[in-house]
This record gives structure tokens, C-alpha cells and sequence, in this order.
């Protein structure tokens, strides 16, 4: 009866340590694909701050453009306004 008992025991222990491998397999893949999304949200990150410093250079560029001078209520000067406005708000 103990040998019995005993290949119970080991049988169920068994399957329980394959399901935990298998859990694990599980864990690790879930978590090596959130690592791969990460990377690839990292890239978008980097080419997202390139296009944005390529247009606030572009952006800068255009406000500092001598037509904008010659107009009566020059674009430069509407954006500081709103930039103050925004400051001023609670």
C-alpha cells in the first residue's frame, strides 16, 4: 500500500511541476512580448521627438522670418500673447 501511495504522490506531484513549467512558459512569453511592444513604443517614442524638434526648428524658422514683421499683428506676437494668457491662468 505505501509503494501505491507513494506513486500517487509522485504522479501528482508530476503534473503539478509540468503545469508550473508550463505556467511559466506562459509568464515568460506574455512578458517577452510586452518587452517587444515596449521596444517598438521606444522607437515610436524616438522618431516622434525627431518629428516634433523638426518642427519646433521649422516652427521658429518661420516666426522669425522677416514677412512676419511687415504684417500688422505678426503671427510671433499672437503666440507669446496666448503663451502669457495661458501662464496668467489659474
Amino acid at each position: 500500500m505505501g509503494s501505491s501511495v507513494t506513486q500517487n504522490v509522485l504522479l501528482a506531484f508530476n503534473i503539478d511541476k509540468s503545469d508550473e513549467w508550463q505556467q511559466a512558459e506562459t509568464l515568460i512569453t506574455n512578458y517577452k512580448n510586452m518587452l517587444e511592444q515596449r521596444e517598438g513604443l521606444q522607437t515610436e517614442v524616438k522618431t516622434l521627438e525627431q518629428e516634433k524638434n523638426k518642427l519646433e526648428e521649422e516652427l521658429q524658422a518661420r516666426l522669425n522670418d522677416k514677412v512676419n514683421d511687415e504684417l500688422a499683428f505678426p503671427p510671433s506676437s499672437m503666440i507669446q500673447m496666448d503663451c502669457e494668457e495661458k501662464k496668467d491662468a489659474p
